[in-house]
């Protein structure tokens, strides 16, 4: 078992959106306000999906007074969901912020031209090119 990975793995929430964030080069200390708003919402997510769960997924129940009402934990969920997206466009945390982030800086244009250096600089060591 690899010792590394597992010291190195986050314990909580909040460090794992922070250990995403180095991983895509979007993180700043001066966004921990927000990411630990952010943080606070995908714990309040979590628990309310495990609610639904535990509720036995029932998407309505009966009142004492017979009406229908809808499960709770399906209006915070909605809510988080709503939350979260927005948050993480803020963050840079979903696939189009991060593509869009990609074709402004160019990033995966420069990664395909060091590949092709270092193919370029092989070739030329090997007497090929």
């Amino acid at each position: 078992m690899n010792n590394l990975s597992i010291r190195n793995k986050p314990n909580t929430i909040k460090e794992q959106v922070i250990f995403d964030m180095k991983n895509l080069s979007v993180y700043k200390a001066e966004f921990d306000a927000v990411i630990t708003v952010f943080s606070d919402l995908l714990e309040q997510y979590y628990n309310a999906i495990e609610d639904f769960k535990n509720s036995g997924s029932q998407y309505t129940f009966e009142t004492s007074s017979g009406q229908i009402k809808k499960n709770p934990a399906l209006g915070t969920i909605e809510t988080c969901r709503k939350d979260i997206l927005s948050y993480s466009t803020v963050l840079k945390l979903n696939p189009k912020e991060y593509l869009d982030k990609v074709e402004q800086t160019g990033e995966k244009q420069q990664d395909e031209n060091e590949e092709r250096s270092t193919i370029d600089d092989f070739l030329r060591a090997a007497g090929n090119a």
